[in-house]
């Protein structure tokens, strides 16, 4: 059963609508990654999930989304934004700690330092858990916000583009790490413009083109060369690694 489902969703911004008859579930258990050109509506389809964005067709729990207390919906789900933009002159282990908020009004409590305390681990920030966030790198913000959102403990994580201003080993850690989530019950939902990642981390992948749901089911299946060409106007090389299969953007579809 799916805890998070877009059920016909559409989204209007002004005049436009950017998402429409949308129609996807999230079970635990399984990452889902939204993969699209730019402007498909990936991010979009992700705020609107989590509630960030009005939005018809959304439930959690099989509950409308915007009718979740704010409270409960924090618990319930995690966001990691796409950028990193967070220059607060907060130390490291303060900004992790906020995502504890939805649970209290603090985090004091032995529970959540231990919780805390794994986010930290896992997203691999140790090293940084006394330095003030507004003197890190792009891709040390990065890995203190997945951090924030891991603390928060929701069953379920949306993450927008969670690797994009890392360097490759922390990319591949971060994309294993969304992958392991999942393996122990969680509900992932991932923007990706990594198509091979998404070949390899993702249970299911749900394709946008021009706000609309243009293809869903396993990578494998959807990720073909014709809609590769079609959608994402590229040719592939694909290849095998210990069983496991990938590909790499070779040619530009010919315009």
């Amino acid at each position: 059963m799916s805890i998070l489902e877009a059920r016909r969703l559409r989204v209007r911004l002004g005049r436009r609508d950017v998402l429409t008859d949308v129609s996807v579930g999230i079970t635990p258990g399984e990452v889902l990654g939204l993969l699209g050109p730019n402007g498909a509506g990936k991010t979009t389809l992700l705020k609107a999930l989590a509630g960030l964005l009005p939005a018809e067709g959304c439930f959690l729990d099989d509950r409308p989304v915007g009718e979740v207390p704010a409270r409960e919906r924090a618990r319930r789900m995690a966001y990691l934004p796409q950028t990193p933009g967070s220059h607060w002159p907060m130390s490291v282990r303060d900004v992790v700690s906020l995502g504890r908020l939805p649970h209290h009004r603090d985090a004091r409590r032995e529970r959540d330092r231990a919780a805390i305390d794994r986010a930290i681990a896992e997203a691999d920030i140790g090293s940084l858990v006394s330095r003030p966030m507004n003197e890190l790198s792009g891709g040390e913000r990065a890995r203190v916000l997945l951090a924030r959102a891991l603390a928060v403990g929701a069953p379920v994580l949306l993450a927008d583009e969670p690797a994009a201003f890392l360097d490759a080993a922390h990319q591949l850690r971060v994309l294993q790490l969304l992958r392991r989530r999942a393996d122990r019950g969680d509900a992932v939902v991932v923007v990706l413009h990594d198509l091979s990642a998404a070949l390899r981390f993702c249970d299911r992948v749900a394709v946008l083109g021009g706000g609309r749901l243009v293809a869903l089911g396993t990578p494998a299946a959807v990720l073909s060369d014709d809609v590769l060409a079609r959608i994402f106007g590229i040719r592939v090389a694909r290849g095998e690694r210990e069983g496991t299969p990938f590909f790499q953007p070779w040619l530009p579809v010919a315009s």
